[in-house]
């Protein structure tokens, strides 16, 4: 990918997102780290660089929402952190010698859902409004992708929108994924962790505990029918 920089547009530098220190670190982590991890064998050195390049990517993805939303970055700037995704991911992994409670177990995973639709949306709205993106839409027209040695206008109409339908059947997809397993998680265990996890916040903002026994009894009652059946 390039830009061409003809005297009446020139891109904005943006050191925040494409940064030498931005780039340096995300490019050592990703393509040293693989090989640095097999050399020293170490789980933990493996963990830390994945957990690093995540941090990395959440980074970048939550400067781009917030350049999005104040206008102050381009599509150029935006295609940038597409392709650095690619490479970092978007994660945030803590470690620590201590037990993963389920409270913390289902907020982490609630994370990564809402992380991955919120990528998959941001870069369906990128390419679907590519012509008039950013605070410089008059260079977008000369944002260029090279692959294979041609030249390809970020903003044609075939090539975006191959990548906004590729990113929503990806969107629709997960989102099918998510009911069906939350669905079938629900349905053959006795209770289900989303739904307690969702009415524990849900009490702990009321300050009652009437969450709780609500929980507490639809338990016993799912005990008292799973004793039915068995004597049946």
């Amino acid at each position: 990918m390039e830009k061409t920089d003809p005297p009446q547009c020139v891109i904005d530098p943006n050191p925040d997102i494409i940064g030498v220190g931005v780039r340096v670190s995300l490019y050592v982590l990703s393509l040293a780290g693989p090989v640095l991890s097999n050399i020293i064998g170490s789980a933990e050195f493996t963990k830390a660089i994945d957990s690093s390049l995540g941090l990395n990517g959440l980074a970048l993805f939550l400067t781009a929402v917030i350049s999005t939303a104040n206008g102050t970055i381009a599509l150029f700037h935006a295609i940038c952190i597409f392709h650095m995704l690619a490479l970092a991911g978007i994660t945030i992994n803590p470690k620590g010698r201590y037990p993963i409670g389920q409270i913390r177990f289902w907020a982490f995973t609630a994370f990564y859902l809402v992380a991955m639709a919120g990528s998959l949306s941001y870069f369906i709205y990128v390419f679907a409004t590519a012509p008039t993106f950013g605070n410089q839409p008059e260079c977008n027209s000369h944002t260029l992708y090279v692959l294979f040695g041609y030249n390809i206008s970020a903003t044609n109409v075939v090539m975006r929108w191959i990548f906004v339908a590729s990113f929503a059947i990806l969107l629709v997809g997960f989102v099918f994924y998510l009911l069906i397993a939350t669905g079938v998680a629900c349905s053959s265990a006795l209770d289900c962790p989303l739904i307690e996890l969702v009415a524990l916040l849900l009490g702990k903002v009321d300050g009652g505990a009437d969450a709780q026994r609500a929980i507490e009894l639809r338990r016993e009652a799912d005990v008292l029918d799973g004793r039915r059946i068995t004597e049946v």
